[in-house]
């Protein structure tokens, strides 16, 4: 029940994964597709089962009903300038309490009423970059792991029960056993290897420091034992130790014959302690299986393989020991895995897909994107009224620009890592700009070979560049563009040279004017036709049922939950096709200046004075009617 907790804790460093906006007060324009719109960090079953608690980098935590796949529930806690927000979180075994931390830190953790959704008392946080939380089985402990420290508190008083600095270069992954008097720890080492240390919370001393695992380990329900992956190179699955002496006990599982280089990712035993489920990837065939493991004989019952994600899935087991979910740090979904059947059966998710594609017309009067890597659908901004429209002509729009002018951008392959590896080059020099060896970075050059555009991807924001400024490195972006919850998969440049279209895992395609590098208008589109295009000030255009897509999340401060109130419900004020029209068109401003005097969304929203608005003739992908005063 593990993350790369290393590479959670680079993404939360880099960025932040909702808008940026300048107070802690000012409500804040989010998509609520019925889904996540972030990589999901975490899941976990309710303790009867019939609930998923998952919790995104889009800043939510939502309960999904389990039977019917759908979210049923979202709670939402402060959010504040810059990005902050409550990212982490964990359900205790009886589903009382439900811990949330957010990043940065000085919130501290909050412990929500998991059945009311209320905060009940906060406890605090002495930590930098927290990545994951973790209650003890009887609820009455709480773990908090970071890079570089762990510190246990008691839920009760809130006091602090220990702290525990781990003697290596970073944390990669921590767990508590179920009765709270035990943690493991995965880390790596000056040298660059990975070690498992065993460390008892009561005395805060370590019990014992062995080598050859991989990234993730597991205490069986008990607390006797702790399985811990192999890196297995050897065809070793995991090995078996005791959870009390540290000692090793047993190779608890190996590969068939000729079976090697997997890595295990993720390790969840069953709570009947009669099975565990390993996931193990292979990162140079780009291969990804799950295994149902006998916990007595070691035997493999079945393996199955699945789709390929980089950065891994964390495991969570149903009490009924029948489904495995399956979240990712890069997937805004959660599927559900029938171990019975040894098959997916279900997918969370809200109306929208990720973004795989954008383009932009070559005479400059739309954009473009896809879900699959082609174009599919399109906006024109000559014509707002037309609303979404199907793709008709991919050729007549731009993608990613690899050369222009002197500038180009080359692939060679890295005999070291037997990759494709990527390179800005500028009069001669040479400049790598893969940040990752398995991680495409979406990039792009302007037609004038001028400026170069650059997605770090474990970050959220777009870097620009002058390519003559470009040297050794990509250290010194002239502009950085903050506005996806989500990885940027794509780009393309206007024709002209002035904006930008980009789009994300966050299902959500974002346009930017580069000489000012501000964002000027975000769209979601549903491929069943909705959608919903919106200015940074709120205004928006959408087809009939585009409204209910989004809305304004209102902070109530940090000791209680915030508020979300539908666009649908400020439509009168808000609904303002002409203007999003000038917004893109540059004459925003001036058209502002004449249209009738309108409170902000924090007074309107104050005065209570917000109707609820109910569609009842929905047009599909065209642009909703109504009058502009």
């Amino acid at each position: 029940m593990c993350l790369n907790r290393l590479l959670l804790s680079l993404m939360l460093f880099l960025t932040f994964a909702c808008p940026v906006f300048s107070s802690d007060d000012e409500p804040v324009l989010i998509i609520d597709n019925g889904g996540h719109i972030g990589g999901v960090l975490k899941s976990e079953f309710t303790s009867d089962g019939s609930q998923l608690v998952t919790t995104s980098f889009d800043k939510t935590i939502r309960v999904w009903d389990v039977a019917t796949g759908n979210s049923v529930r979202t709670i939402r806690t402060q959010l504040g300038a810059d990005g902050k927000g409550s990212s982490l979180s964990a359900l205790s075994n009886d589903s009382k309490w439900l811990a949330v931390a957010a990043h940065p830190s000085e919130w501290g953790v909050r412990l929500i009423d998991f059945a009311s959704g209320e905060i009940v008392r906060s406890l605090p946080l002495n930590q930098e970059n927290p990545a994951s939380l973790e209650f003890s089985k009887d609820g009455s402990r709480l773990m908090a792991f970071s890079l570089k420290m762990i510190c246990v508190w008691d839920v009760e008083s809130g006091h602090v029960i220990q702290t525990i600095k781990p003697d290596i270069k970073y944390a990669l992954f921590s767990e508590m056993s179920p009765d709270g008097k035990r943690i493991a720890v995965i880390g790596s080492t000056a040298k660059g290897g990975q070690i498992l240390q065993l460390w008892d919370i009561d005395s805060g001393s370590m019990i014992i420091e062995t080598d050859n695992v991989s990234m993730t380990a597991a205490f069986t329900p008990d607390s006797k034992y702790l399985v811990a992956g192999a890196f297995s190179a050897s065809g070793t699955l995991a090995n078996l130790f005791d959870a009390q002496t540290g000692q090793e006990i047993k190779t608890l599982t190996t590969f068939s014959a000729g079976i090697t280089g997997r890595m295990v990712r993720d390790i969840a035993i069953f709570p009947d302690a009669l099975r565990y489920v390993a996931l193990t990837q292979d990162a140079q065939k780009e291969t990804s299986s799950v295994h149902v493991v006998d916990f007595v004989s070691g035997d493999i019952l079945s393996t199955r393989e699945i789709e390929y994600i980089h950065e891994g899935r964390q495991l969570s087991v149903s009490p009924d020991n029948h489904t495995v979910a399956m979240s990712s740090l890069s997937r805004t979904e959660v599927s559900l895995f029938d171990l019975r059947t040894n098959n997916m059966t279900k997918t969370m998710s809200g109306s929208g897909q990720s973004i795989k594609s954008v383009g932009f017309a070559k005479d400059g009067h739309a954009i473009a994107w896809g879900w699959d890597g082609e174009l599919s659908s399109e906006i024109s901004f000559a014509d707002l009224s037309a609303g979404v429209k199907k793709v008709t002509a991919e050729d007549s729009y731009f993608r990613e620009t690899d050369k222009a002018g002197k500038a180009s951008i080359v692939a060679e392959k890295d005999k070291l890592i037997a990759k494709e590896v990527e390179s800005l080059v500028f009069k001669g020099n040479k400049t790598r700009i893969d940040y990752h060896q398995y991680t495409k970075t979406a990039r792009s050059l302007t037609h004038d070979g001028r400026l170069f555009m650059s997605c770090h991807p474990f970050a959220l924001d777009i870097s620009l560049y002058e390519t003559a400024q470009v040297k050794d490195s990509l250290n010194y972006p002239i502009k950085r563009m903050s506005g996806h919850a989500a990885k940027i998969t794509s780009m393309a440049v206007s024709p002209d040279n002035q904006l930008l279209v980009s789009g994300s895992l966050d299902q959500t395609v974002r346009l930017w004017n580069l000489s000012e590098g501000k964002l000027l208008l975000s769209i979601f589109s549903s491929p069943d036709g909705e959608w919903v295009a919106w200015t940074p000030e709120g205004y928006f255009a959408c087809s009939e049922n585009g409204a209910s897509l989004f809305g304004w999340h209102v902070n109530q401060g940090v000791e209680k939950t915030a508020l979300f109130y539908p666009a649908s419900q400020l439509y009168d004020t808000y609904y303002r096709p002409d203007l999003v029209q000038a917004k893109i068109q540059g004459s925003f401003s001036e058209m502002l200046a004449q249209a009738p005097v309108k409170k902000d969304i924090g007074e309107i929203l104050a005065s209570g004075a917000a109707p609820q608005i109910n569609f009842i003739t929905p047009t599909t992908g065209k642009l909703a009617q109504r009058d502009i005063e």
